[in-house]
């Protein structure tokens, strides 16, 4: 994969538009700092163009009404940076909020608008939508996000690499690998870094042990949302063993900050390949029998096959593009995604992840062996770089939503690096589990709260921008698991 950066005109931009548009590029980012528009581009060979428009007059050619996707990019750049679309087809605020959001009109006979939002229960990020509809029939839907925009583009731009790293893996909690393993491969391949192999395998174990848990976690709260709690109880066993075997591998339930550019912090030892092998074989005890029962519930497959399906010609098309003109043309990582181990029903929606290779929510034997290939590799640390040029990395993220330029050197690389050798990780290690203690704990805690507040303590949480990490952790304490309302608590947490 090349990267070039071109400074180019008008006439130049806009021709990149037409690329778009004609289908001969596909858009990764297009995003701004002041005086200069940005826009990264990638062709079918996964080439990737960055070209740079100066703005003088902080105006540039409109992208998004040759290409849609661009058009909330460039509603971000006008509301952050100033920088003003011409001819842009939805010229509304995107991330600004302070007045009225001008929703877009339905007209028709006997419509009515139900608006939903922003706030909303669990752990979900907010988001106002805005049904409208007539009787049964959604007309028209139509969303408004931004309420937790959190400045990250701003916050990496010129800052050091090791805050730059942290930053990524706080994109999101839940997909912390994913982001802080996006960063890196844009910081490794600007400075020509190697990973060692036994580096790249444990990064292969963080992730794949990441996606396990958001799959599991996935399905059953939609399962949940069909009001069919058994399921969402026993996957929400199965993700907090996946979390518990993390924490036991890479001491972290979440895996945040293990992933680091230039190899990863800490090793996998001999216990952790153990709670690997044991979490196998539960996930192939456990995940069968949850999908047969999945299956032979028709109340349930009643609310979840065929919702929000499309015609097979428009969905390839959407998902051709979207893939950078080839199913598998997305970035990989260096590793083999594990194949099927057992197969769902196609009709079954609710188990899509499970029914499509390279998605697969079983893992298999391939952990296994990429298990014994960080046993037999070497350490995990990184060669040393070829080059020591500057660059301004642009890295396509999981999501690819997170781009910001980040300037690094060699030598903030052999620093990092040795300062990882010789620091902790960032977060704090749980304290180790006293099961008297707790019981001790469970017992004062209960006489006190009857006494003072009756027989229960409803305690909510509004979630206002953070990662949510923390929120998926506080959440976890409902599970069948830890049980927090035996103590007479209850959490609930609220996005907003």
């Amino acid at each position: 994969m090349a990267w070039t950066s071109l400074t180019v005109d008008r006439d130049a931009w806009q021709q990149a538009g037409e690329r778009l548009r004609s289908g001969e590029r596909s858009l990764v980012s297009l995003w701004g700092e002041p005086g200069v528009a940005r826009m990264a581009l990638i062709d079918p060979s996964s080439n990737v163009e960055i070209l740079q428009l100066p703005c003088s007059d902080n105006r540039f050619p409109s992208i998004g009404r040759m290409h849609p996707p661009a058009i909330r990019m460039e509603r971000t750049m006008r509301d952050l940076v100033g920088l003003e679309a011409e001819n842009a087809p939805d010229t509304r605020p995107w991330l600004r909020h302070a007045t009225p959001y001008p929703f877009l009109p339905a007209e028709g006979e006997s419509l009515h608008q139900i608006p939903v939002g922003p706030v909303h229960a669990g752990i979900i990020e907010p988001g106002h939508f805005r049904f409208t509809a007539n009787g049964e029939t959604v007309v028209r839907l139509e969303e408004r996000l931004g309420y937790v925009h959190k400045g990250v583009d701003a916050l990496m731009a010129g800052a050091p690499l090791e805050r730059a790293a942290r930053l990524a893996g706080r994109v999101s909690g839940d997909s912390t690998v994913a982001y802080a393993l996006a960063f890196s491969h844009a910081v490794e391949n600007a400075l020509g870094v190697h990973v060692p192999p036994r580096a790249a395998w444990a990064r292969a174990l963080m992730a794949e042990l990441e996606r396990l848990a958001n799959h599991f976690g996935d399905i059953g709260a939609v399962c949940n949302d069909a009001s069919f709690t058994i399921m969402h109880a026993s996957f929400g066993v199965l993700r907090e063993q996946v979390l518990r075997t993390a924490d036991a591998c890479f001491g972290h339930r979440l895996m945040m900050d293990r992933v680091i550019p230039g190899g990863v912090r800490g090793d996998l030892s001999a216990e952790g390949v153990q709670r690997v092998t044991a979490l196998l074989a539960l996930a192939r005890k456990e995940f069968p029998g949850l999908v047969e029962l999945y299956e032979n519930t028709a109340s349930l497959k009643d609310r979840t096959v065929d919702t929000g399906s499309r015609k097979w010609s428009r969905a390839w098309r959407s998902w051709s593009r979207s893939c950078s003109s080839s199913p598998r043309a997305r970035f990989q990582p260096p590793y083999r995604p594990p194949p099927m181990c057992v197969k769902a029903s196609p009709s079954s929606r609710a188990f899509a992840a499970t029914s499509s290779p390279g998605s697969a929510s079983l893992p298999t034997v391939a952990w296994s062996a990429a298990i014994c290939a960080i046993r037999r590799g070497s350490n995990g640390r990184s060669s040393k770089p070829r080059s020591k040029a500057t660059s301004s990395p642009t890295s396509r993220s999981a999501i690819s939503r997170s781009t910001a330029p980040t300037r690094v050197t060699t030598s903030d690389m052999r620093r990092i690096l040795l300062r990882n050798l010789t620091q902790g990780p960032f977060t704090e290690p749980a304290p180790a589990a006293d099961e008297a203690g707790l019981a001790e704990l469970a017992a004062r805690l209960d006489k006190s709260t009857r006494a003072r507040l009756g027989r229960t303590l409803s305690i909510r949480e509004v979630d206002a921008g953070s990662c949510n990490g923390c929120e998926l952790e506080i959440h976890a304490l409902n599970n069948v698991l830890y049980d927090l309302e035996r103590f007479g608590l209850r959490h609930r947490i609220r996005s907003g």
